[in-house]
């Protein structure tokens, strides 16, 4: 019932241009709780390797063009990232990894102060 259910949520569910855009906007309002929101219903809909390459990724580059453009600013970037870094999270610890599984270091290139897409991979 329950993979029923989740397999209909996915062929109903809203495509990820519609996801990305809501997100997009949230962030323009400042509203870290609503995009965290947002990403949430964006990933059980669409899946864990969906929602990374067709919403995930995507927003974090519009978010960089808008901070660029000058249309939103750094606190909005900011809320942003927490925001995908709690609903990474909570992917991750959702995750049931055996104690043998093999363990991979991800790491950023020295002076990069984004790790978001070191994230992004470590779920992936």
């Amino acid at each position: 019932m329950v993979l029923e259910d989740a397999e209909r949520a996915r062929r109903t569910a809203a495509p990820s241009g519609a996801h990305r855009e809501h997100a997009l906007e949230a962030v323009r309002q400042l509203a870290p709780e609503r995009l965290e929101s947002l990403l949430q219903r964006a990933l059980f809909s669409l899946g864990a390797f969906t929602f990374l390459e067709e919403v995930v990724a995507p927003l974090l580059e519009e978010i960089g063009e808008a901070w660029h453009e000058g249309l939103i600013t750094v606190a909005h970037e900011h809320a942003a990232s927490v925001a995908v870094l709690q609903v990474l999270g909570g992917l991750v610890r959702a995750l049931e990894v055996p104690d043998n599984a093999p363990r991979v270091r991800l790491a950023t290139p020295r002076r990069e102060r984004h790790a978001l897409g070191g994230h992004m991979a470590g779920v992936a």
